[in-house]
């Protein structure tokens, strides 16, 4: 495993970088299914995505911890499962 790489628990849950660093943008999309730089960052600006750091206006981070959590804030039950 790359020492850069995000760490994952055993659910594949995000839960820390090796280094303790933020995660890049990049790293996040890669995270989430090659989702988009695009669409991150079309999320930030509608607020629509997960909490971030702006270091700068060209330098965005996300808190695995912030992102862990908008996952579960994103979570839902299937319909099948809502009314067993």
């Amino acid at each position: 495993m790359d020492d850069n790489c995000p760490i994952k628990d055993r659910t594949g849950e995000l839960v820390a970088r090796p280094d303790g660093r933020l995660l890049t943008t990049e790293e996040l999309a890669a995270y989430l299914g090659n989702v988009s730089i695009r669409t991150l960052e079309d999320w930030r600006r509608l607020g629509l995505g997960p909490d971030f750091v702006p270091l700068s206006p060209q330098l965005i981070r996300y808190r695995p911890e912030a992102v862990a959590r908008w996952l579960d804030s994103r979570e839902r039950k299937s319909r099948a499962k809502a009314a067993a």
